[in-house]
């Protein structure tokens, strides 16, 4: 029986960080980067142009910000998971993406290793 690959799809306008997340995820089995975007307004059409299972979405971006988009795609049921991954992880922040839907909130300073270890576990499920 053959596994299902998990899609992820990344949103952050540091090219560092969409660097770095498709090296770290790179060695996790049946795990792939299927896209990504700076922007806000590129997120929700690619999104729905690529069927990712995860989006790894940052707060703050250029247009609106991270949590509208959050609030998108969980309303409109675009995405089965979504990982904040941010520089601001403030408790008011986590709190309102946790009610908008967030399945997973990590700072990107100090838990970059848990948001993979995340992502391998849920890759693990498929």
């Amino acid at each position: 029986m053959e596994q299902k690959i998990l899609k992820i799809f990344i949103t952050d306008d540091s090219e560092i960080i969409l660097k770095k997340i498709p090296e770290m995820l790179r060695d996790l089995e049946n795990v792939q980067v299927v896209g990504h975007a700076e922007s806000t307004f590129d997120t929700l059409r690619l999104v729905k142009e690529m069927t990712p299972d995860i989006v790894i979405l940052d707060i703050k971006l250029p247009g609106e910000s991270g949590m509208d988009i959050l609030k998108v795609l969980k309303d409109e049921k675009l995405v089965p998971a979504v990982i904040i991954f941010t520089n601001y992880p403030y408790p008011e922040y986590r709190q309102r993406c946790y009610d908008l839907g967030a399945d997973y909130f990590y700072d990107k300073s100090t838990e970059f290793n848990q948001m993979v270890e995340t992502v391998r576990k849920i890759a693990g499920l498929f």
